[in-house]
């Protein structure tokens, strides 16, 4: 099945998308990947106008869990706080 962004978020007024997506050859700071998946998933952030809002690791020293919106000023105050529990990601809060 191909995921659609682009459907998606033109049926939308707000999106705020957040999760463990696992995609850990992406540099964030220069929007550039190795691996062909982490490629295509940058591609489709920007075709679909999407912002990615974490800025710092949040797994063991990479950027697994992600935030994304396309309206600016819908998020804010996004911070990466230590682990819950057992889990190895850090928890991600923010406000909307």
């Amino acid at each position: 099945m191909k995921f659609s962004i682009k459907r998606l978020v033109s049926q939308l007024l707000a999106l705020v998308l957040l999760g463990d997506f696992n995609l850990p050859g992406i540099c964030w700071k220069y929007n550039t990947a190795e691996k062909k998946q982490s490629r295509r998933f940058l591609e489709y952030v920007k075709d679909n106008f999407l912002t990615q809002l974490v800025s710092e690791p949040t797994t063991g020293g990479v950027w697994l869990d992600l935030l994304f919106t396309y309206i600016e000023g819908l998020v804010g105050e996004v911070v990466v706080r230590s682990c819950l529990g057992l889990s190895d990601h850090e928890m991600t809060e923010f406000s909307v």
